[in-house]
């Protein structure tokens, strides 16, 4: 009975797809990878095609091209006086308008100066070709978010923008100086863009250049700052206003938490050592202002120029009227782009300056009761004096105002303690020489020139 049943039992129905239902499944899946395929590949071409066109838009329609040779960075000019003693020229002050600026070259710029520079600003200066995509990435997520509003600027793009000066806050500024960064990492190496940066920069308090901040600051060449004082310096520069000590003692503390911060960049990549770090830390920062303050034997003159505020002497202002005149008149300047070549273009002026006479003057002209102002008839008079070597008719101090001025000038009555002076400085071999009128001749206004190298 098993077997009857066995053999009358109907056989189950296997479940077998049908070859034409297989066959539609696989042209269905190919179908949409195709599809995805092509949109893909559309999407690809598309973007290509963009970034083709957005390629010659760069660099058909932005100048990319930043040339540090030819850009000419604002340089004060110095005036130098000969040292009766030593017989050396020596500098007696500078000329500058809005920027105080003195160049230096990279060699003159110790390493640590540069390492505080790279450590706090871009610490990947040394292996990225002008821009950090790393730090640009971080800057871009930041804003995006709100946590952060750090530019992520490398020093070749704030190179650029000093140079260029463009600074407005658009994409397409954004990303011409991105690709001008990247030109000019492949025209210059990096210590010529580095010495260019040290060299361009505000530092604050009316320093423009590392030199000029070295002085302002501390007194010294930047060659003698220490690791201290150049993490002081180089942290200045984010944000000049805050982080400037002379401002007041509150900035002061600004300065000096900044200055720790840069400290600890520069352990942190390992450019100082432990030692180095914790003296550093601990160093005492003593600025051109404290009571304390004795500047460096290589820029003593330079500082006491700096620190002397009342200092701007008839002589200079008298030399400079004169050269500006000179310019106007052999050149054929303008009298103001004149001025401005002074106060900028980095001259070297050589005059016959005896500054121990010409502050004996001075203190008789800032004595009134030294002078007589009064004519016969009571009227008002200005006055002028020319101290003039007779060995050599070299002019070795002058006082008064300069400039025509109408009217004859009156002789200046030295009292007896300034002749007295005046006579022991002399020795003789000098004499008071009063200008009669201030309209002299053109012989007599040639001779009473300021003899030094004209420009």
């Amino acid at each position: 009975m098993e077997e009857n049943r066995a053999e009358n039992q109907t056989p189950r129905r296997q479940h077998t797809q049908h070859p034409t239902h297989q066959a539609h499944k696989k042209k269905k899946s190919g179908t949409a990878k195709t599809v995805i395929g092509t949109i893909l590949a559309i999407g690809l071409t598309t973007c290509l095609m963009f970034f083709a066109i957005f390629m010659v838009y760069v660099h058909t329609s932005l100048d990319l091209n930043v040339d540090i040779s030819a850009y000419t960075l604002k340089q004060s000019s110095t005036v130098y006086y000969q040292d009766k003693t030593s017989g050396e020229w020596v500098e007696l002050t500078k000329l500058h308008g809005v920027e105080n600026r003195t160049l230096v070259s990279i060699d003159e710029i110790p390493q640590h100066v540069r390492d505080a520079l790279i450590s706090i600003e871009d610490e990947r200066f040394e292996s990225h070709h002008g821009v950090d995509w790393k730090s640009t990435a971080k800057a871009i997520l930041g804003k995006l978010t709100g946590t952060s509003t750090r530019g992520g600027s490398t020093i070749t793009q704030q190179v650029v923008k000093n140079m260029t000066g463009d600074n407005e806050v658009t994409i397409k500024r954004k990303v011409t100086e991105i690709f001008r960064a990247l030109r000019l990492e492949k025209n210059y190496s990096k210590d010529e863009i580095l010495e260019t940066y040290l060299n361009l920069v505000y530092f604050g308090n009316g320093c423009n250049g590392i030199e000029a901040a070295a002085e302002g600051y501390f007194g010294k060449t930047v060659g003698e700052l220490s690791i201290a004082e150049a993490a002081s310096i180089v942290g200045i520069t984010q944000f000049p206003y805050k982080y400037d000590p002379s401002r007041g003692d509150w900035y002061r503390e600004q300065n000096k938490e900044r200055q720790l911060t840069v400290l600890y960049k520069m352990h942190e990549l390992g450019k100082i050592s432990d030692e180095e770090y914790e003296q550093a830390k601990a160093e005492p920062l003593v600025f051109t202002w404290d009571a304390d303050f004795v500047p460096s034997a290589n820029v003593a003159s330079r500082a006491d120029s700096a620190s002397n505020t009342t200092y701007d002497s008839y002589f200079v202002e008298r030399m400079f009227n004169d050269i500006v005149a000179d310019m106007v008149e052999q050149k054929g300047y303008e009298a103001e782009v004149a001025k401005t070549m002074l106060y900028t273009g980095g001259y070297s002026i050589y005059c016959t300056i005896d500054p121990e006479i010409q502050a004996i003057v001075e203190s008789v002209y800032a004595d009134r009761s030294n002078l007589d102002y009064t004519s016969a008839k009571g009227e008002l008079l200005q006055s002028g004096a020319t101290i003039i070597d007779n060995s050599t008719g070299d002019i070795v101090a002058v006082a008064g105002r300069v400039g025509e001025r109408e009217g004859r000038c009156a002789s200046v009555r030295l009292g007896d303690q300034a002749a007295e002076r005046l006579r022991a400085c002399a020795g003789g071999g000098r004499d008071h020489a009063c200008e009669r009128d201030r309209r002299l001749s053109s012989a007599d206004d040639e001779r009473q020139r300021v003899a030094c190298e004209r420009l």
